[in-house]
């Protein structure tokens, strides 16, 4: 953003054009811009993908096993796998633009021994697994949306799991299909075209299975439903094109044209589709109340309505051979699709208007759109066991995990209103501004390496330094909550909510139970007495 007002922006397209971003052709800052904002996010992407994936690994609720965890983890756990692996790639690239720029090597010029198809190679080897690591979220989402409004349990569980994993295996093998015209041998073209035709395999393993837990379930639709339908539909759009793009073949009359365009933007789509089925999902569990029904339906029919309007033509016109970063129209018969387009633009642009609609009604009606611990009365997994919104503590126990879906198998059996007889402190982290600091401190440092004020660079990896030697020797960084303070919280929670919670009759209504825990197993079995004593676990007082 700073580009905008301080210096200039790049002008060497969004991934680099060899040997363009060079600094005898691109000789202002747009381009070392460009290059710290990648390389800052690069770092920060890989660092958080180990604190993600470790606490996948060692972080679970007890009785959690690898085959009881949601599949939203399982393509959190594939995602940052790709990105520790891929990032660091383009993280190499970029500083090797760098030497070229600040320092004078050769890496990237067709001179003095460098290589200009170098870049292109490491940029797509991180490019294309990025890809999936942009997708594989949005079908966790789907996988957790799906199951609770067709109120089934996912259909081919650790089939999903393996699809998960086959994806992100398979992505570092198609890369070079971004080269299929660049003169490779035919073995070459042949063996990335097969590999990017496998890609369908798992993802087609995921459409059937999410076709399968609708099917015969009891499926509503509603917002975050119909949300993760399109983001269904879409997928079976952008995927289809995308195998007729893994032909060679068809790549050479294609490539670097729309029907190119149109086949990225329905897979983008299907990440858009996903986040806004996410965020009405999920929420009435972050703020406590739903969004708002009818302005979100406007705004979710007006997103397809621009989606058709502006990507079908596309595709025709892709066919008829328009490619894109056209400077004038050639052709006169593309005018009537190019209008449709601007009408598609049109319906966009009024759907983020209901947007804003959906947003400003559910914060003024929110006190009558408030929302119990189950919000759609169907949820399956852990989060829909604690209050909405979420306490801070997350859950005042730490619940054990007795089947997949756990939410659901505690209402099948009865478990539904269960609390701790003696509540306990709760360990929990401080809060901290270090990362703050860091963030701040490292933009500090990208915007003195762009206009090379070397001792603003020094001054800001010294001060990066220290601040890290000092957090890594503070030993106060947390606390506890006292047990009068969680019983405080959990008390005036079960109040508010208990004229929100579903009616008996639904599935996952109110029901009143009696549980104990189970002797050597830590899980929980049902109990038939009636007893006044309060175990651990006891039935909550209505």
């Amino acid at each position: 953003m700073i580009s905008l007002f301080v210096g200039n922006f790049a002008h060497g397209g969004w991934y680099g054009f060899v040997p363009y971003f060079e600094l005898p052709y691109s000789p202002g800052v747009g381009v070392d811009y460009w290059m710290w904002t990648f390389q800052l996010s690069a770092i920060g992407t890989s660092l958080g993908s180990i604190n993600l994936i470790a606490t996948i690994v060692k972080m679970r609720a007890p009785g959690m096993t690898w085959m009881r965890m949601p599949m939203f983890t399982w393509a959190s756990l594939s995602t940052n796998l790709i990105a520790l692996t891929s990032f660091p790639v383009l993280m190499v690239a970029l500083a090797l633009l760098g030497l070229d720029r600040y320092v004078g090597t050769h890496f990237y010029t067709a001179g003095m021994g460098g290589n200009l198809m170098l870049y292109n190679d490491l940029f797509w080897v991180w490019g294309h697994p990025e890809v999936y690591f942009l997708i594989l979220p949005a079908f966790g989402i789907m996988s957790e949306i799906i199951p609770t409004f067709s109120e089934k349990t996912l259909f081919g569980y650790v089939t999903m799991v393996i699809a998960s994993f086959a994806i992100g295996g398979v992505s570092w093998g198609v890369w070079l299909h971004h080269f299929f015209t660049m003169a490779a041998a035919p073995s070459v073209n042949s063996f990335y075209s097969v590999t990017t035709m496998l890609v369908g395999i798992p993802t087609g393993v995921k459409v059937f299975n999410w076709i399968f837990t609708m099917y015969r379930g009891r499926v509503r639709y509603e917002l975050p439903m119909l949300w993760a339908l399109l983001a269904l539909f879409l997928l079976l759009v952008g995927g289809m094109t995308g195998m007729m793009n893994a032909f060679a073949s068809n790549d050479y009359m294609w490539h670097n044209g729309l029907f190119v365009v149109a086949h990225f933007h329905m897979m983008v789509l299907v990440i858009a589709a996903s986040i806004f089925g996410a965020v009405e999902y999920w929420f009435p569990k972050v703020f406590g109340f739903k969004l708002e029904q009818k302005w979100g339906k406007w705004f979710f029919w007006f997103m397809i309505l621009g989606t058709g309007w502006s990507f079908v033509p596309m595709f025709f016109l892709g066919f008829a051979g328009m490619t894109r970063r056209l400077d004038y129209i050639p052709y006169t018969q593309w005018s009537p699709y190019l209008h449709i387009m601007l009408v598609g633009m049109v319906f966009y642009v009024i759907a983020v208007l209901f947007f804003v609609a959906h947003l400003y009604v559910s914060l003024r009606d929110r006190v009558t759109n408030r929302a119990g611990a189950d919000a759609w009365g169907t949820g399956r997994s852990l989060e829909w066991m604690t209050h909405s919104p979420v306490p801070a503590y997350n859950y005042a126990f730490i619940p054990h995990v007795n089947a997949l879906d756990e939410w659901a198998w505690r209402k099948d059996n009865g478990l539904t209103e269960l609390h701790p007889g003696d509540y306990e402190g709760i360990h929990m982290p401080k809060n901290t501004g270090v990362p703050l600091f860091l963030g701040m401190l490292f933009m500090g440092l990208g915007f003195a390496l762009i206009w090379r004020i070397w001792w603003l660079a020094l001054l800001c990896v010294a001060l990066i330094v220290a601040l890290i030697i000092i957090r890594s020797f503070d030993r106060d960084t947390d606390m506890t909550i006292p047990a009068h303070a969680v019983e405080q919280v959990e008390s005036g929670a079960r109040d508010e909510t208990s004229v929100t919670m579903p009616t008996a009759g639904v599935r996952g209504g109110t029901v009143i139970a009696h549980s104990i825990l189970q002797s050597g197993t830590g899980g929980i079995s049902v109990s038939g007495s009636t007893t006044s004593t309060s175990p651990s676990w006891a039935p909550m007082d209505r």
